[in-house]
């Protein structure tokens, strides 16, 4: 018996002692032999994504988990909704990459063009699950930063909705990568003191110009895009202005 601490999620190395009541006629002994150091993985940590990428060329989406997932569980094309310039796109098929054991693909029917793309997940009967059996309950939306995309920026949602990015409104785990990409799960974005409010994106670099980020870009939750444009479409509707007249 291994009693694992409460953190358990780790890689150990043992060894595993064996002890026959037997004696050892030699010395009147219990007879004893010890293992060569065992390696084992303690995996209880649902997969999480990492990055979406999108081929135009390929008519595929290609979301990245952090670690290997199981093949036997395929989540139903109905659990994405891909939005991309205001256009709904149709997922026609879900299927695991043959290539790397982290990827989910999703193949679009047509019309998926270069820019930025929206991924929205909700999972139903079956779920994303990695190898140790983990399944993914909760589902995510991307959004892409961009001024020039904005890498590592910080991430507020406007909960007073005074349009200011408040320290208390800061969402430390979360960030844009180098594609300015940012993933909220629906944990986040369900939240009841977050549903329907802004997010308000600070700092980072810009990835076209190297330079730090000085401008603060807004968007209503569920954007596709964070830019100039949507700051504006913010700003308006902080005017009172419905987010549809905006």
């Amino acid at each position: 018996e291994i009693t694992l601490p409460d953190e358990a999620d780790s890689t150990y190395l043992v060894k595993v002692r064996q002890t026959n009541a037997s004696n050892d006629s030699a010395d009147n002994q219990p007879l004893t032999s010890v293992s060569d150091m065992v390696e084992f993985t303690v995996d209880t940590s649902a997969p999480f994504v990492e990055v979406i990428s999108a081929s135009s060329a390929d008519q595929t989406i290609t979301i990245a988990y952090n670690e290997a997932l199981d093949p036997s569980s395929v989540p139903a094309t109905t659990d994405y909704e891909i939005t991309q310039s205001g256009n709904d796109l149709t997922v026609s098929e879900v299927k695991f990459d043959s290539e790397n054991a982290n990827n989910l693909l999703l193949i679009i029917d047509s019309g998926l063009n270069n820019g930025a793309v929206r991924v929205a997940y909700t999972p139903s009967d079956n779920l994303v699950q990695d190898a140790a059996g983990n399944q993914s309950t909760t589902g995510f939306n991307s959004m892409i930063v961009s001024d020039g995309y904005i890498r590592g920026a910080e991430v507020y949602i406007d909960r007073n909705e005074d349009g200011i990015a408040d320290a208390e409104e800061y969402l430390p785990d979360y960030t844009t990568d180098e594609f300015g990409q940012l993933i909220l799960p629906d944990s986040v974005l369900n939240a009841p003191e977050n549903v329907g409010k802004q997010i308000i994106i600070q700092g980072g670099i810009n990835m076209d110009t190297g330079a730090a980020n000085e401008i603060e870009l807004k968007a209503p939750v569920g954007y596709e895009v964070i830019n100039p444009l949507s700051t504006l479409v913010a700003e308006v509707i902080e005017t009172g202005v419905t987010q549809e007249e905006a």
